[in-house]
């Protein structure tokens, strides 16, 4: 310990002190060190003992209630969002900190939380809520007041999503990519702002227009048809062969150890190669549950 740059821990409150692994302890053998805790809630408040798992971070920080159409219940989100946020704000922390330590030679303790992590990913929405009293309204998609700032569903089930908040400077070319240059003039639709007055009975022309070709065919016509914003709509499953992963190395090839030839995401690649460097292993960090 005397010689260690950082501690990580993610036991629950109480639990480091009793194993003589808190702060103020490790602190007398090595004041350098940057010591990093992960809780749940934070260091502070009368929940700030309680356990926590990535389930508990959703569920505590609103963005279950900011998924989805207005009228769903909270929703679950798949795939550790709050343990990775967890882990992210606390490999922040810990970098701060020991360039504070390169510049001043001091040690410090470094808390991050699940709901801290949660309330940086949700910034804007809160910050929303925070200064003019109230949070981003969520939508039917079919009732999006700028229908050029939406998803479509195409003849092979697949979609594709247009992200337009200038909406009439694309409007005319969109339009006549689109073969509805009718609409164009139409009193309706002519303006962003009788669009949005309209944009129910906008959307299900636009539905029923996407729904007659398949994705690659609408993604050609696009591309042809002027400056527009759009992509495709992935899933996870999609994401792998995806061709800007790929060219950007998002996603590797990686001979590993155990299982031979295998497929990583870049971050985890970068994270495996540097573990074999013993002079950076200091600085690898699990997640985020808080837990005895």
């Amino acid at each position: 310990m005397e010689k260690s740059d950082v501690f990580v821990q993610n036991f629950r409150k109480g639990v480091a002190a009793k194993l003589g692994l808190d702060y103020q302890t490790l602190s007398r053998y090595n004041p350098k060190l940057i010591y990093a805790s992960a809780t749940g809630y934070g260091p502070q408040g009368p929940d700030s003992g309680e356990p926590s798992f990535d389930y508990m971070g959703l569920a505590r920080s609103g963005i279950m209630n900011a998924v989805g159409d207005p009228d769903m219940e909270p929703m679950n989100i798949t795939g550790g969002i709050a343990d990775q946020m967890g882990a992210i704000m606390l490999a922040h922390g810990i970098v701060v900190a020991l360039l504070t330590r390169e510049r001043l030679g001091i040690g410090q303790e470094v808390n991050t939380s699940h709901l801290g992590s949660m309330m940086a990913l949700q910034g804007l929405n809160l910050a929303c809520r925070l200064t003019l009293g109230k949070e981003f309204k969520r939508f039917y998609r079919t009732q999006a007041v700028n229908p050029l700032w939406n998803h479509y569903k195409c003849q092979d089930d697949k979609w594709v999503c247009l992200a337009m908040p200038q909406a009439d400077r694309y409007w005319s070319d969109f339009c006549k990519a689109l073969g509805i240059g009718e609409l164009e003039k139409d009193p309706r639709f002519a303006t962003m702002k009788v669009r949005g007055k309209n944009c129910t009975e906008l959307i299900a022309v636009l539905d029923k227009i996407f729904a007659s070709k398949p994705r690659d065919e609408w993604m050609r016509i696009l591309k042809a048809g002027g400056d527009f914003i759009y992509t495709i709509v992935n899933s996870i499953n999609d994401l792998p062969n995806d061709p800007q992963m790929l060219a950007n190395d998002y996603v590797v090839d990686y001979d590993h150890p155990a299982w031979g030839q295998s497929k990583l995401s870049a971050i985890r690649s970068f994270s495996a190669k540097h573990r074999r460097n013993p002079k950076l292993q200091h600085l690898s960090s699990g997640n985020t549950s808080s837990r005895s």
